[in-house]
């Protein structure tokens, strides 16, 4: 019988995995908010979008030791797989409406 606390495989289920394995497809969201600015009109609170379009670039990096990505060396501790760039655009409310 374990007396030791919580169940021993406890602490290793909290643990995300974050490895990509041979042959698996891993999907990942992130959120990237366009800059705004909150104005108030006419007693009304809004919310006004400075640029409809952004430049975003994504890079997938291996690090085999860790750490902080500031504090490696490309080539040595830090390794890049793929980057890319899109640009992405925002649509009017209009436009979703069919």
């Amino acid at each position: 019988m374990w007396s030791g606390g919580a169940y021993p495989g406890w602490k290793a289920g909290m643990i995300r995995d974050t490895s990509v394995q041979p042959g698996q497809t891993r999907t990942e969201t992130f959120e990237i908010k366009f800059p705004f600015e909150d104005v108030e009109k006419d007693g009304k609170k809004t919310r006004n979008v400075k640029a409809d379009e952004m430049d975003v670039t994504i890079q997938l990096w291996y690090m085999p030791t860790g750490g902080d990505p500031k504090e490696g060396v490309p080539g040595k501790t830090q390794f890049l797989f793929f980057e890319t760039q899109k640009s992405v655009k925002l649509k009017p409310k209009d436009a979703y409406i069919q």
